[in-house]
């Protein structure tokens, strides 16, 4: 399974990056200057009130039922908020099986712990990621 990215800035803007390693994923959220993005970033700004991030995902939509898509948002240097999606198979009426939306948020959640759940993304295993959230 691949997974691609994109890093979100400030002003609303994105860049979108091809497939990536886990180590390649967890050399782009440490090597980019997140200092500079969250200086820009004014919440009382209309156009520069997009909290600065990165996510990974490989290829979350409806056709791909191992999707996910974990974003990463730094808070300050310590800090950072994500956000999970994942498809879940639940039962229409209790009767037809249909894959909904399961999203999940971490808040504060310590930026030290980044590489290991950028690793467990990558593994398919989404159990780290969800002790961090909620």
């Amino acid at each position: 399974m691949t997974f691609s990215y994109w890093i979100q800035r400030h002003d609303y803007s994105a860049e979108d990056f091809g497939d990536v390693t886990a180590d390649e994923a967890i050399r782009a959220y440490a090597d980019y200057d997140w200092g500079r993005e969250l200086a820009a970033y004014d919440e009382d700004s209309v156009d520069k009130d997009c909290p600065p991030g990165i996510g990974f995902h490989n290829g979350y939509d409806e056709t791909n039922p191992e999707g996910m898509l974990l974003h990463i948002c730094p808070l300050d240097a310590t800090t950072v908020f994500l956000n999970f999606h994942r498809k879940t198979a639940k039962r229409l009426l209790g009767i037809w099986p249909v894959m909904v939306d399961d999203v999940h948020y971490g808040e504060a959640v310590q930026a030290v712990l980044v590489p290991e759940l950028i690793r467990s993304l990558f593994a398919l295993d989404p159990e780290p990621i969800l002790r961090r959230c909620e």
